[in-house]
């Protein structure tokens, strides 16, 4: 639960179409019931919408406080979708308890079914290749009756002619993807901690060091440094619509048949 203290809105600048804009711009409407969902589809993807997911996280935050929900403490309801793979642990940044991380294969029927079942009511996706949207009806129905956001993000942190600007203003916007890059020297800190579900994260991630292999995770390291001016992160994001985003889903996968 880091985040609920690591990040506030002053880290962040957002600027969309050129023009600045608060968090309510960006997320406007947020109610207690939202959840954010970010899907992933290669070897530490996530990196790429870390101010994004930064900024959802905050929002959360910003609203239990605004209405006096300080306690019980709880982490925010934040969701990673992997599809087709299993890409590197991303609880770092509090997609945590592990169950929020959620493993799907790369069938996009499948990964709806699983943003449906959290009940996410804003989703980043991968940039890139899209597919025809041939869902089953209730479920396509479902989704696009609830989310109110979608964005495409690139891995890489930069989307091509992008209307949204997410700039990190405090080296603390940075401390999660460099962990995630480094993830044994988190392991080893958390596993010195006093707090017993710091040593409980410690021993899930350890678990999934493998996931990753040194070498692609130095090649991640090198895309993130290309996004940095002066140690802060300048990331660049599409707004697009619900019925569009379900297109990124598993461009690459079939759909069943629509039902009756």
């Amino acid at each position: 639960m880091h985040t609920a203290t690591q990040l506030s809105r002053e880290m962040f600048e957002i600027e969309l179409e050129g023009q600045s804009a608060s968090i309510e711009d960006l997320l406007p409407g947020w109610q207690s019931h939202d959840r954010y969902g970010l899907v992933i589809d290669r070897p530490l993807g996530g990196i790429g919408a870390s101010l994004l997911t930064q900024v959802a996280i905050t929002k959360f935050f910003d609203h239990r406080r605004s209405n006096g929900r300080e306690a019980p403490a709880v982490y925010p309801e934040i969701y990673a979708f992997h599809v087709g793979g299993r890409w590197g642990d991303h609880t770092i940044y509090d997609f945590w308890p592990a169950y929020k991380e959620v493993f799907v294969p790369a069938d996009a029927d499948l990964v709806l079914e699983a943003i449906n079942g959290r009940a996410i009511t804003r989703l980043a996706v991968p940039d890139g290749p899209i597919a025809s949207a041939d869902f089953w009806w209730p479920d396509e129905g479902s989704a696009l009756d609830r989310i109110v956001s979608a964005w495409t993000y690139d891995p890489d942190g930069r989307v091509i002619e992008g209307d949204l600007t997410i700039t990190g203003l405090s080296p603390q916007t940075e401390e999660n993807p460099a962990w995630l890059l480094d993830l044994d020297a988190a392991i080893a800190s958390a596993s010195q901690s006093d707090d017993p579900d710091d040593r409980r994260w410690a021993d899930s991630a350890r678990g999934r060091l493998e996931e990753v292999p040194a070498r692609e995770r130095e090649r991640v390291a090198t895309s993130r440094a290309g996004v940095l001016e002066g140690g802060m992160a300048i990331e660049t994001y599409s707004r697009i619509s619900t019925h569009e985003a379900l297109r990124h889903l598993a461009p690459e996968s079939g759909s069943r048949e629509s039902g009756a």
